[in-house]
């Protein structure tokens, strides 16, 4: 499948990703109340934040080593990284949740039932949620990016919404953020199921019958400086959340929530085309083709900032009418900090994909080195400016601290591998 095909295919699901999520974050938040959306926001950043190190450090691993291994023709290094995942990930899981329940006679305390009985039903989302990252990481690796996207960008969130709906509709108003997480956990096991079976399908045979061949030192390496550049981001997103839970209260998070959920409807060119790239970028780099990369890199760059201002433009017009339509005139609150993320956005979209392509080129310390800086910023910023401004001075650190990460990176992008990664070069 060409490229153009691919981006085609690509946004469609990433629209209609980006379309469920907003509509359910609307309906959840319409039939729990913003202190209990909050709640499970709250969990669900917390699951998030514990699954970094598989979703961007041994999902991004299996992504670059699976597409090198098939431009090589080393088919038994994908077998035996494939199987060290596993086994590095059910280790993982086990150790989390040994932990979690060291730590829980010392938050016990601080938080409620609900918030509790939450946490403990998100936690069987990891098992789960572990197996549709490393089935998608793999089918993208061998070069099937749509069946790679479906499972999480797709499947789960859509099966999700629509248990939801159906379980309000036989208890009405009896539906509560733990029940929601229930709900969440069983649709992820049946998305799982699914994942493995678009694996099984495309695996090729001569992958099957090979003896595999492991790196298990270089690959945990690899993994955690891929967990600390890609992941950092995500991790600052979601500790977000929980600063605010922490220093607000859980309102102000379902708040927040809807302001992101309606920012990322500008960033969907951006995820559209990242798991398009990472494979090429990957394979042109070893390669040594240069100038196809930079093209790369540039149209893509141009595609995703060009997309971003028209959706800005669109939220800062009829901004207010949105949220009044999909959730309620009592959250009008939102439009501002939606505006304020919406220019970081921008940002992001001008620099152009450098995270990925120093992650996939073989630069991931100088991508560790850009996003740990601001990821500090980030922490830093938010303790000072939420208590004073609140949510306004969070989405402020946010967008700071997200476009000291892309100007650090885009340099790094020029230094190490001297490709201008940027939209338009102004003069």
């Amino acid at each position: 499948m060409n490229f153009s095909k691919l981006f085609i295919y690509s946004f469609c699901i990433n629209i209609l990703n980006k379309l469920i999520v907003f509509l359910s974050g609307a309906y959840l938040i319409r039939i729990l109340g913003k202190n209990e959306y909050g709640i499970y926001v709250y969990i669900i950043s917390i699951i998030t934040i514990l699954l970094i190190p598989i979703q961007f450090g041994i999902s991004n691993l299996i992504v670059k080593e699976t597409s090198r291994g098939i431009s090589t023709g080393n088919q038994s290094i994908i077998k035996g990284l494939w199987i060290w995942s596993y086994k590095i990930t059910i280790a993982l899981i086990i150790i989390i949740i040994v932990i979690l329940v060291l730590l829980y006679s010392f938050i016990s305390d601080s938080y409620s039932d609900l918030e509790l009985t939450t946490l403990l039903y998100g936690l069987t989302l990891l098992p789960f949620q572990t197996i549709i990252l490393i089935s998608s990481a793999s089918l993208r690796g061998l070069g099937n990016i749509i069946e790679g996207q479906l499972p999480n960008q797709l499947l789960l969130p859509f099966t999700t919404f629509l248990m939801i709906i159906f379980y309000n509709s036989l208890l009405g108003n009896e539906i509560a953020a733990n029940s929601v997480m229930i709900i969440r956990s069983f649709s992820t096991l049946f998305v799982a199921s699914i994942a493995l079976v678009f694996l099984v399908v495309k695996i090729p045979k001569s992958i099957v019958y090979l003896k595999p061949n492991f790196m298990g030192n270089i690959w945990l390496k690899t993994s955690l400086f891929l967990a600390f550049s890609s992941g950092l981001i995500f991790f600052r997103s979601h500790l977000n959340i929980l600063l605010i839970g922490i220093l607000l209260d859980p309102s102000k998070v379902a708040i927040y929530q809807v302001s992101v959920s309606m920012a990322a409807l500008s960033g969907i060119t951006l995820q559209v085309i990242n798991p398009i790239l990472a494979p090429h970028f990957a394979s042109l780099h070893i390669k040594k083709e240069k100038e196809k990369l930079e093209i790369l890199t540039k149209r893509s760059a141009q595609i995703v900032f060009l997309f971003t201002c028209l959706i800005t433009m669109l939220f800062i017009l009829f901004g207010k009418y949105l949220i009044k339509v999909f959730f309620s005139s009592d959250l009008l609150e939102v439009y501002p900090i939606l505006i304020i993320l919406l220019f970081g956005q921008i940002i992001n979209g001008y620099y152009g994909p450098v995270a990925f392509l120093l992650n996939m080129t073989g630069y991931e310390k100088d991508a560790t080195k850009a996003i740990s800086f601001s990821t500090l910023f980030n922490l830093i910023t938010i303790l000072l400016l939420t208590p004073i401004f609140g949510i306004k001075g969070t989405a402020i650190s946010i967008i700071s601290s997200s476009s000291i990460s892309q100007i650090l990176m885009h340099r790094f992008v020029k230094k190490k591998l001297n490709i201008d990664s940027v939209a338009f070069k102004v003069k």
